[in-house]
């Protein structure tokens, strides 16, 4: 806290304490007679008079010292005094003088009239009534009645206080002295030099507990922040009279504006309390019944406008403004960013960090739900980075509960994730499972349904980017739609334009149906290779490195192989180059070159090389620049230039 707030402080505070020690005077007589009743005692109320009856005497330049065992309490002197018959003794000029234990000067007061009865101890101070401090403070007001023999003090004119750099003002006041209880009423205002203010219809101080109270409210304004609430208690330190707690009730209600940024933070809650630490940080517990608690701040460096809605709220600050903010209790929270869509969320449990009063990162834990545009996602804890303005979602460790994030293009499960806002990325880690709609994989024909089985993926690692146009799967990534299968190290997917890519131990497994509709139910094809690509636009899939191909009936390997589709993303050809080899299982015939084509209408095999060679289980050979097998028929055609080298069966003994 400033100096100057703590001036402000103890300023507030020495006018609740303070400001009718205009009483003081016929209060400091009755305590020295409580000490000490003594015949000087009857001397002064033989001095003193009062206001009707006869004068009995006159007395002037009348001059009064008090002491207590040599102790001296007090110096009364008054310019001339009337005694009266009835009791009531009338003086002119009075100044009084307290002294402090050791004897120093203490509060001095002064007024015109004073008017004093022997019997009641009744007292009134007319005209200018005025106290002065010894810090140089001092109050004033106009008249003040005292009661009970020194027990109760009032005055029901304007009381003002100047000092300390505070000044105040209130249209009445009481004191009870013995109780040690202040009440000023009719309108009490106190202004700081640093700009606060107090302003409440009535205050009452209570000396014995140190405690403030505002029984009808009242309004606290604090540099750019004001705080209203019907009801207020305060706390005061024993050692210097500093405010250490607050305790507000009723709908408080506290509106704050950044003079730099122009950010404005409203505030309202049921009850509020606040405590001041060693540090002199605040501790703020914000609470309701009813309502929710509800925060909300306009503007801002990243956000428009951000809310914030829970049963309970707890912040730090300090004289910089809030350092950090928690809110319990199934947790609502919203926010529009100057960029992007609007954001929604709820948790059991929501913290908020602030960097130079500006709101920054923020938390949520437990039962975590966001709502983004067509994006919904739940976690059991997610954080949102101001500075880099990344999401990040993370599910139960120790737990059932993971990340799930769904949107109209698919959903997805995983340990965690992390999404970036600046370039709409995501990166999600963990047992990564998840499918996409409306879409299809390599040979798939699920498009032509009307309710197309989704895409399912799995991997250990996964990165949308694009907003949602790459699909970077990493660690044994896996994609397959029905009987569709791809496997690889890697596998990036663009759904939009229906390109596929595949690195490292890539396999497809797909229905041998698609290439040879005789063989429905004869199991599948599977496609092993080091690379795959498929691009829906040029109609093919290219598998690259090492390619084995098997089907129910055959097993192919090549270095390279490229499968070619028609309009109706139905499998027209297949090319395999560099070192092809063929094997039928049915017949054990095995084919050889560097080039083969396969026309799946007329299901017939061009095999060329240099030279391509066809060879049964007995040993019998076919070779020539090309040859045509005829997979229908189990024939193999040659063209020219063909080499026939024949083993006959050998005779029997």
């Amino acid at each position: 806290m400033s100096i100057r707030g703590k001036r402000a402080i103890r300023g507030v505070t020495a006018l609740l304490l303070f400001v009718l020690l205009c009483g003081l005077a016929a209060f400091a007589v009755y305590r020295a007679r409580q000490k000490r009743p003594s015949q000087t005692e009857m001397d002064a109320e033989q001095m003193l008079g009062g206001d009707l009856g006869a004068a009995v005497g006159v007395f002037t330049g009348f001059k009064y010292e008090e002491r207590v065992r040599g102790q001296l309490i007090f110096v009364l002197e008054g310019l001339q005094t009337l005694g009266l018959s009835s009791g009531w003794h009338e003086i002119e000029g009075v100044s009084f003088q307290l002294y402090n234990d050791d004897e120093s000067k203490g509060p001095y007061l002064s007024c015109r009239k004073a008017s004093f009865n022997v019997d009641s101890k009744d007292a009134r101070l007319n005209g200018s009534v005025h106290v002065e401090f010894p810090d140089g403070s001092f109050l004033s007001t106009e008249v003040g009645l005292l009661r009970g023999g020194g027990r109760h003090f009032e005055t029901g004119t304007s009381v003002t206080f100047v000092g300390n750099g505070i000044l105040g003002h209130a249209g009445s006041a009481r004191y009870e002295i013995v109780d040690e209880i202040l009440e000023l009423g009719g309108g009490v205002v106190i202004q700081t030099d640093s700009g606060s203010s107090l302003v409440a219809p009535t205050i009452i101080y209570r000396r014995n507990g140190q405690m403030l109270i505002l029984p009808e409210g009242g309004r606290i304004t604090v540099g750019f922040a004001s705080l209203k609430a019907p009801y207020c208690e305060v706390f005061l330190e024993e050692s210097d009279g500093l405010p250490h707690a607050f305790n507000f009730r009723g709908g408080v209600e506290v509106h704050a504006v950044d003079s730099k940024s122009g950010q404005v933070v409203d505030l309202w809650s049921e009850r509020l309390r606040c405590e001041r630490d060693a540090s002199d940080r605040w501790h703020l517990e914000a609470g309701t019944y009813g309502p929710w608690v509800r925060l909300s701040i306009v503007g801002g460096e990243t956000s428009l406008f951000q809310e914030m809605r829970a049963w309970k709220m707890r912040a730090v600050t300090d004289e910089g403004g809030p350092l950090n903010l928690r809110a319990d209790g199934r947790v609502c929270f919203e926010s529009v960013p100057y960029e992007g869509p609007p954001r929604r969320g709820v948790a059991e449990s929501v913290k908020l960090w602030f960097d130079q009063g500006q709101a920054s990162d923020l938390e949520f834990q437990k039962n975590v739900e966001i709502t983004e545009a067509d994006l919904q996602a739940t976690a059991h804890r997610a954080r949102v980075d101001g500075e880099s303005r990344q999401v990040m979602l993370q599910g139960n460790p120790t737990g059932k509960e993971r990340v799930t994030i769904e949107s109209s293009r698919g959903r997805l499960t995983a340990d965690q994730g992390v999404f970036s806002e600046g370039t709409g990325q995501a990166d999600i880690r963990g047992r990564v499972q998840g499918e996409l709609y409306n879409t299809r994989l390599v040979g798939s024909q699920e498009m032509l349904q009307q309710e197309p089985e989704p895409v399912h993926i799995a991997c250990d690692g996964l990165t949308v980017s694009d907003d949602g146009g790459n699909y970077h799967l990493r660690g044994n990534a896996r994609v397959w739609q029905g009987q569709r299968l791809l496997v690889g190290d890697e596998i990036e997917y663009w759904p939009l334009s229906q390109k596929m890519e595949a690195k490292g131990h890539t396999r497809t497994t797909f229905p041998s149906a698609l290439l040879d509709p005789e063989t429905s139910n004869r199991g599948d094809v599977v496609l092993e290779a080091r690379h795959m690509s498929f691009d829906e636009l040029e109609s093919r899939a290219i598998y690259r490195g090492g390619v084995v191909y098997s089907d129910p009936q055959h097993r192919m390997s090549a270095s390279e192989l490229e499968i070619l589709f028609n309009q109706s993303n139905e499998v027209q050809s297949v090319i395999a180059d560099g070192s092809v080899e063929i094997e039928s299982f049915d017949t054990g015939q095995k084919l050889t070159g560097s080039r083969a084509v396969r026309d799946i209408s007329t299901r017939t095999v061009l095999l060329t090389g240099d030279p391509a060679q066809a060879t049964d289980p007995e040993g019998n050979m076919l070779s020539g620049h090309s040859l045509t097998w005829d997979q229908a028929g189990d024939r193999v055609l040659v063209s020219e230039d063909t080499e026939t080298i024949f083993h006959p069966e050998e005779e029997k003994p």
